[in-house]
């Protein structure tokens, strides 16, 4: 009898967008391949793959982290040093990750802490929402795609 499948679902939700479209469609990519890394360490499937997985994860959020710090300096963000500084972080976080996960095995409970803990929900879930919560205190019209629609 084959053992059972398990997965899981992360699905990206109407109460996780900040409502800046470009920003929520980056953020929902992320969290597909988050979801993705996860289902196929669930699945045993081989590290490197995982590893490989993790690498176009961590190039993601290089590229969201860029455009998003674009999008701020465009429409005058004050906190956007903070925020350009928890980006930084979180990068080095990422990239300490991916060497754990090189080196040793990685226990389901540590990859989803990571995965949906610390980017998804701290990150995405909250710290952007700071950003798009000034940008819908300003009442910015479309200024270099400043909108939180």
């Amino acid at each position: 009898m084959a053992s059972p499948v398990f997965s899981v679902d992360l699905k990206f939700k109407d109460e996780y967008r900040v409502n800046h479209h470009a920003i929520d469609k980056q953020h929902e990519q992320l969290f597909l391949m988050a979801g993705e890394i996860i289902n196929l360490h669930l699945q045993n499937r081989d590290q490197s793959l995982i590893i490989k997985k993790l690498r176009s994860l961590y190039t993601g959020l290089e590229e969201h982290f860029a455009f998003e710090e674009s999008v701020m300096e465009a429409c005058g963000y004050p906190e956007k040093q903070v925020h350009h500084n928890l980006h930084q972080d979180l990068l080095v976080r990422t990239a300490r990750f991916l060497a754990r996960y090189e080196a040793e095995v990685i226990s389901l409970g540590d990859l989803y802490g990571f995965l949906h803990g610390a980017i998804l929900q701290q990150h995405f879930l909250k710290d952007d929402k700071k950003f798009c919560d000034y940008l819908h205190g300003k009442n910015l019209t479309d200024m270099a795609g400043c909108i939180c629609q």
